[in-house]
């Protein structure tokens, strides 16, 4: 425990999503969102949650394969939310709105999976998974070699076949960085 909140690595990010506090629930909130918040217990080294005591607040804290540490969108009831923001300020977490956007093109979390279900991800959307390896390199932004999004609410994921098809010719692919 930490400044008043708890950090969560592993099960227990996802036993906190199927029972969150009164102001921290979430899409992925409930018995049957389990398999998807399911990829959050497989990566521990690579995602963990901070949560008020009360639970009436949850951030996703995720650890970038450069070492730097990301705060995500925080949840929950306002006059909780700076105790989360004191938490990240006090353990060397970059806000999430801090980083130059530069910087967002190159920020990268590489995940294990164990299967094709996969929770909605607020920023860390876009993908690029490698069914045969078994993971999937995760970024704030979209670029050519992003070939899913963890957009979705259903625990599926939105797949790209071909990016440069997807766009018509004479627009320029912003996929493409």
């Amino acid at each position: 425990m930490l400044m008043n909140c708890n950090l969560l690595t592993g099960k227990d990010v996802m036993d906190f999503y199927i029972s969150p506090g009164k102001y921290a629930a979430s899409s992925m909130t409930g018995e049957i969102q389990g398999r998807f918040t399911k990829f959050y217990a497989d990566n521990p080294s690579k995602v963990a949650m901070v949560t008020t005591q009360d639970r009436n607040a949850r951030a996703l804290i995720w650890f970038c394969d450069d070492g730097m540490r990301i705060l995500d969108h925080v949840y929950g009831a306002r006059h909780q939310i700076y105790s989360i923001h004191n938490w990240a300020y006090y353990n060397n977490t970059y806000f999430l709105d801090s980083l130059p956007y530069k910087k967002r093109n190159e920020v990268r979390v590489t995940m294990c999976i164990d299967d094709h279900y996969f929770p909605y991800v607020d920023n860390f959307q876009f993908g690029e998974v490698n069914w045969e390896e078994r993971k999937i390199i995760l970024s704030l932004c979209s670029h050519k070699k992003t070939n899913v999004q963890l957009s979705s609410h259903d625990g599926e994921i939105y797949q790209f076949i071909d990016c440069n098809y997807i766009f018509d010719k004479t627009e320029p692919n912003p996929m493409a960085l």
